[in-house]
């Protein structure tokens, strides 16, 4: 489980933790794909480090509803993978979480590494490993919505 830091939230069901947590994975994965990189007209590989920021999700753009019943609404509405030199990792991320009238705003920042193999990237954060893939600084994150993801994470440098 990533080491997040978390804002406190009072009455958040664990479900919504769950989510929280499986957000922040697939943000890591986005920035995995992101700084995994094939240069185009040279043989070396694309430059990594820099900042990601996140586009769409799912093919949706932002504010994204990531779980919303009849008393609650929490939306990711923003967030960024920062790639560094020697391979640090940096994500962050912003929600909203409507409760009735009361609106929120949350945020969350991890760090972990991130390492390449060919056309591959990995971040890792706290144990946990997620790849992406990165061509022409777009960073892409795939989460399987057969398995309760949201689809394609697409981050931009």
């Amino acid at each position: 489980m990533f080491a997040l830091v978390q804002p406190v939230r009072s009455g958040r069901s664990s479900r919504s933790q769950s989510l929280f947590r499986r957000t922040i994975r697939l943000g890591f994965g986005a920035i995995l794909a992101a700084s995994l990189a094939c240069g185009s007209d040279s043989t070396a590989p694309e430059a990594i480090e820099g900042r990601y920021v996140l586009q769409t999700i799912g093919g949706q753009s932002l504010p994204v509803v990531i779980e919303q019943d009849e008393s609650e609404k929490f939306e990711i509405t923003a967030g960024s993978f920062t790639l560094s030199a020697p391979n640090v990792l940096t994500a962050e991320f912003t929600f909203r979480e409507t409760t009735g009238a009361t609106v929120s705003v949350l945020t969350s920042e991890v760090n972990g590494t991130w390492s390449r193999s060919g056309a591959t990237v990995t971040l890792t954060v706290d144990g946990e490993a997620l790849s992406a893939t990165l061509s022409g600084g777009i960073l892409r994150i795939m989460e399987d919505p057969e398995d309760g993801g949201m689809g394609e994470w697409v981050f931009r440098k």
